[in-house]
């Protein structure tokens, strides 16, 4: 009731009501198999999002008003979830035998759909029709909260590969299959198993993430894993009255912090390396700074009671409920965003980012390329901000489709080294995951200038002429100037180009200056396509004639000191 009261709780309430009124979205059964049929994700996903994104906002609206007019819109939408065949992805079944009932299987997405149905049945007890409840209760039970409590018993490995992953899957997966049994199930037993489970697989989470915080994932990944990993936590505390802790282990300080130190700027505004680009999620760091408050020690900016999510990062309501009632200590706010370092260095990774004025003018910097399942060719590759833009460098990911968590993954000129501000060597790509071959050979860092000087030569183990490729990056705070060097020497003459990449060619022209020696070469100028994201402009250099040795420079300004 006193929730009710708060500023934008009538807003919320018409927003709901609004919503309602909407058609409800369809999901036609042929829709699951269009995947296997020709790679498309976004007909199937989109309607399915759409449907748990209703359910919480309409349960949260008639929570906040008690006068039924949300219920009828809250049992449609659960007849329609109900009604879906399965509640896996597609992408997440390729083989179509969850779909057909031959295999047992739990996704990120069916976790999270038990976890949404579980709130919505918990919160409005007694007020949704019983028969309704039942078989909505049965079918979270059947579906994702009974073969959850069945791995959870097993002797040896379970049959999905999830709870010994060191990424996002294991805590979004847990936290929904944990929650949904935490509000299902009154046996104790049955709560302490999935806890427990849960707690197992929290060291191989951990593990994924560099001593200093670094989440190689990126900013929206540690937004989804890590804050589904926080309210699990936080869940599992209030469960237990505080008898078990998912979240006491001392790493987590530095992982909460590195969403406050991996911005480019003041807006959030985050490196597009890999799979992973995005902004800080301000509610998720408020919750956060309550449990860590030593990771962010300016606090954190204040946002709404009715800023929550939702859209797949995990039940709206989850988070309301975390924010709203008491799971987490009160954080420290502030008005504004916390000021930004002139630098940030993660050790672990060997990325740097360097600022100048809290970021008008800021740049990352990313040394290797670590294997993961959302790595891409990117050893060297950096990413160069100004005033809340990308102006160059790494642009980020492709539209999920068939192809791009599949063995033709690296066809893609946007995940391989084609598609990034790194050489192409003797006409030969990088080789994804060569972590430990790229080598830091030095830093200098000052208050006027960070230097990071990156041995690549390792990244290109089928260019078989290469003798070495030096990266030499530097940042001048004092010139507002961000150069990049390659000195190359081959054992006999062999081809070379060295590129600029951007999604925003208007920015950058006439932003940088390019030199190079060793040979004539020239500016070959190719746009990549990238279909329903920014196709990047790719400007390289490249020598006519096969060389020997040779050096390029490239010198980048911000956009407003053009000349």
């Amino acid at each position: 009731g006193a929730r009710a009261a708060q500023p934008g709780a009538a807003a919320y309430c018409a927003a709901a009501l609004r919503e309602a009124a909407k058609p409800d979205p369809e999901l036609p059964d042929d829709l699951y198999f269009e995947f296997s049929r020709n790679g498309n994700r976004r007909n199937y996903e989109s309607p399915y999002f759409a449907r748990l994104d209703r359910l919480q906002r309409f349960t949260l609206a008639e929570c906040l008003e008690g006068k039924g007019r949300f219920l009828g819109p809250i049992s449609r939408t659960l007849e329609a979830i109900l009604a879906e065949p399965a509640w896996t992805l597609p992408a997440h079944d390729r083989s179509l035998e969850i779909r057909r009932g031959v295999l047992r299987g739990i996704d990120l997405f069916s976790a999270e759909r038990a976890w949404g149905v579980a709130l919505t049945l918990r919160l409005l007890a007694g007020r949704l029709d019983a028969d309704l409840a039942a078989r909505a209760r049965a079918a979270a039970m059947a579906r994702v909260v009974r073969p959850y409590l069945a791995m959870a018993r097993m002797r040896g490995a379970p049959w999905v590969w999830w709870p010994a992953s060191r990424y996002n899957w294991n805590r979004v997966c847990h936290a929904g299959c944990c929650c949904a049994t935490l509000l299902l199930c009154d046996r104790p037993v049955d709560r302490a198993d999935a806890i427990h489970f849960a707690e197992r697989s929290l060291p191989a989470y951990l593990s994924g993430f560099g001593d200093d915080g670094y989440c190689a994932e990126g900013i929206g990944y540690w937004n989804y894993g890590f804050g589904n990993h926080v309210l699990l936590g936080l869940y599992a505390r209030a469960a237990t009255g505080g008898a078990v802790d998912l979240l006491a282990d001392p790493r987590h300080v530095a992982i909460a912090a590195y969403s406050a130190r991996y911005p480019l700027d003041g807006t959030g505004l985050s490196p597009l390396f890999a799979d992973g680009g995005g902004r800080p999620c301000s509610y998720l760091q408020g919750l956060a700074a309550g449990v860590w408050p030593a990771a962010f020690p300016n606090g954190v900016k204040a946002v709404g009671l009715f800023e929550n999510g939702g859209g797949s990062a995990w039940p709206e309501a989850a988070m309301f409920l975390a924010r709203n009632f008491g799971f987490a200590p009160p954080a420290k706010t502030v008005a504004a965003t916390p000021a930004l370092a002139d630098r940030d260095w993660f050790p672990s990774s060997g990325v740097l980012l360097s600022r100048v004025d809290g970021g008008a003018f800021a740049v990352a910097l990313k040394p290797r390329n670590p294997v993961t399942a959302h790595a891409h060719g990117d050893a060297g590759s950096y990413c160069l901000a100004s005033d809340g833009r990308i102006v160059a460098g790494d642009s980020g990911g492709e539209v999920y489709t068939s192809r791009t968590f599949s063995s033709r993954r690296f066809e893609s000129k946007v995940l391989n080294s084609y598609g990034h501000p790194v050489p192409l060597v003797d006409g030969q790509l990088q080789v994804i995951g060569n972590f430990e071959k790229s080598e830091i050979l030095s830093t200098d860092f000052t208050p006027a200038r960070d230097e990071l000087v990156v041995d690549l030569t390792k990244a290109y183990p089928q260019a078989k002429r290469l003798v070495s490729l030096v990266r030499t990056f530097a940042f001048d705070r004092v010139a507002r100037t961000f150069t990049v060097k390659d000195v190359v020497r081959f054992s006999a003459p062999a081809a070379f180009e060295d590129p600029i990449v951007t999604t925003a060619p208007a920015l950058l022209d006439g932003c940088y200056d390019v030199r190079a020696s060793g040979g004539a070469w020239t500016l070959a100028e190719e746009s990549i396509e990238n279909p329903g994201r920014p196709s990047p402009r790719r400007i390289a250099v490249r020598f006519t004639e096969p060389v020997l040795a040779a050096e390029v420079v490239f010198v980048i300004r911000p956009p407003a000191s053009a000349p």
